[in-house]
Parts: C-alpha cells; structure tokens; sequence
C-alpha cells in the first residue's frame, strides 16, 4: 500500500511539474512568433517609408516644375501672341536645371508646334501627352508635363514641358542586398525611373504586379510579385497625391517568408503544447478521479466489514446473553445431587 502511494505520489508531482513547466514553454514560443512577426512589421514599415520618401522626393520635384510652368503659363508673351518672347522666357527660367529637357508650346486646335526651347523647328506638335515618357527625340527619354494656357483672344494653347528622368532615377535607393530594385511610374505603370536597367526601361511598361498596384487605388502597401528579372520579391509602394505617380520599393522574398514562416510554426508548436498541457491536466483530473473512486470504494469495503462486525458482535452478545442463564441453570443442576432423576 505504502508504495502505491508513493508512486501515485511521484506521478502526481511529475504531472503538476509539466503542467508547471509548459506555460513557460509557451510563453518561450509565442515570444519567438512574435518577435518574428515584428522584425517583418519593421521590414516592411522600412521598406514603406523609403517608397514614400522617394516619392515625396519626387513629389518635390514636380512641385518645382509645375511652379515654373505657372509662370509660363500666365507670361504676357502668351497673351500677346509673342511666341519669340515666351521661348526667351521658357530658357531663362529653365536654364542650369538638369530636369528640364525643354519646353514647347503647342496649339491644340491645329496640333501645330509653336515654340520649342530643344530648337526643333515649327511645325508639327511631336507626338506625347500629360503624363507620358518619351523614350526617343530630343532631350529624351523625358517625361511630358502639360499646362493650360490662353492665348491671344482667349486661344486655348498647351504648354508643355519636357523633363530628364536622371533626377527622377537620383531619388531612388540604391541597389544593394535589402534593396534588389526600385522605380518610379507614371499612372499607367509605365516606368519613369528604374534603378536596375534604367536606359532599357524608361518608357515601358512596368511588371503586371507593378501596373495593378498603380492602378489599385491605394495610398500605399506591400505586394508579392516577380521583377521583370524572374527574381521574386515582396514590393512596397506609395502613391503620389499630387502626380498620380507611384514608387516601389523591392524587397528579398526571405525578407517576408521567413519571419511569416518562424511566426505560423511557433503558432502550430504553442497549439502542440497547449493541446499537452490539455492532455496533462486532463490525466491528472481523471487520476485524481479514479483515485477517488478507489479511495471511496476501499472507504466502502472498510466500512461494509465494520458494520459486518459490528453485527456479528452484537450477535454474539446477545447469544452469550441467552446462553448466560442456561449455562447457569446448568451449573447449579449439576452441583444438586440429590433431585430426583429425571422420569422418576
């Protein structure tokens, strides 16, 4: 008996031991989950803070052309129809700024080319709109920026500017390992600057990973894709309030998969052992039932014999009560010799 329950006993503190040590086994891997799921939280809040400084980095760019083709805009050479005036006036406020490839004004109405500071002659308007790059002519590749202007007699005239991507490319982050690609493209997803094979890229269209996240209507965001390499990536991306434009900013597959991956097997090692603490806790309540229940029925058995002999005590007595006066009776018929024998 003593040593049944000294083995219940150590069965016992081995099942309260477990159930002891695996909550901090548990806490051990959620810790490890977590600290996975925040390196990748703090990856991709990297890699989205640079896609929106690149672009707020553009942004500022842009803000400064479009402050100069207000001022072209609105110039009284425009008004007055002094088309010698305004290209004196386009170079003057051009000059020494590497963005600017040219300017040029164009009559919508007749597509008829008016000035042009990149000395083409006049003639027909070349080909290109608002927001597009041109990869061939003069100055390019370049990006078209247009502008609303009145002319003589209320005339609507276009103003247009054409502008280097090479400052566009500058703000972009260099390549290196955390960093395989970035680029800038217009609405259309049409590359504007790429930091890996800019002279072969400039003005084609970008990945179809990269164009639907253009024209997903995001603010910004992270996305899984390949670059036009093959090369898998997850991008983070930021678009322009003011140009429509968006930058994205690549990222090493591992960079993502390998924190997820640490994050959902240290969930599916906490489930293996929340399921074995489970099973413990269950073992060591049904233990403690069936032993119980054993205690209990050894409480019954004991106290089945107690009554049993509290019964055959009592009968005994009672028994010795009535032999009592017959043995008594006995006793004194027999130290009597001389009563008559029986039958006389």
């Amino acid at each position: 008996m003593r040593a049944e329950q000294m083995n219940s006993f150590r069965r016992s503190a081995g099942l309260i031991f477990a159930a002891a040590l695996l909550p901090l086994l548990l806490f051990a891997v959620f810790q490890i989950g977590f600290s996975a799921r925040e390196q990748r939280r703090s990856i991709e809040a990297s890699a989205l803070s640079d896609a929106a400084l690149s672009l707020a980095a553009a942004d500022t760019l842009v803000a400064r052309v479009q402050g100069i083709l207000d001022a072209l805009t609105t110039a009284r050479s425009v008004d007055e129809g002094d088309w010698p005036g305004f290209a004196s006036r386009a170079r003057g406020l051009t000059q020494n700024q590497s963005i600017w490839a040219g300017v040029a004004l164009i009559d919508p109405a007749t597509d008829r080319l008016l000035v042009d500071t990149r000395n083409l002659p006049s003639g027909t308007a070349p080909a290109g709109a608002n927001d597009t790059v041109l990869r061939t002519g003069p100055g390019c590749p370049c990006i078209v920026l247009d502008r609303l202007a009145l002319g003589p007699n209320g005339r609507r005239l276009t103003v247009r500017a054409y502008l280097s991507t090479e400052p566009f490319l500058a703000q972009l982050p260099a390549i290196d390992s955390n960093r395989p690609v970035s680029a800038l493209v217009t609405s259309q997803g049409i590359f504007i600057a790429r930091s890996l094979a800019q002279s072969e890229r400039v003005g084609t269209p970008a990945s179809i990973y990269v164009r639907n996240a253009a024209s997903s209507g995001r603010w910004q965001g992270l996305y899984h894709g390949r670059t036009l390499e093959g090369v898998e990536i997850y991008t983070a991306f930021a678009r322009s309030r003011l140009t429509g434009w968006s930058t994205h900013v690549a990222l090493p597959a591992r960079y993502i998969d390998a924190p997820s991956r640490t994050f959902f097997r240290s969930l599916g090692v906490a489930a293996v052992l929340s399921l074995a603490l489970a099973g413990l806790l269950i073992a060591f309540a049904l233990r403690q039932i069936a032993e119980a229940r054993r205690f209990a029925e050894r409480l019954q058995q004991a106290q089945k014999l107690e009554a049993l002999g509290q019964l055959t005590g009592g009968i005994a007595h009672d028994f010795n009560n009535l032999l009592t006066p017959i043995v008594g009776a006995l006793d004194w018929l027999r130290r009597s010799p001389d009563l008559p024998a029986r039958g006389q």
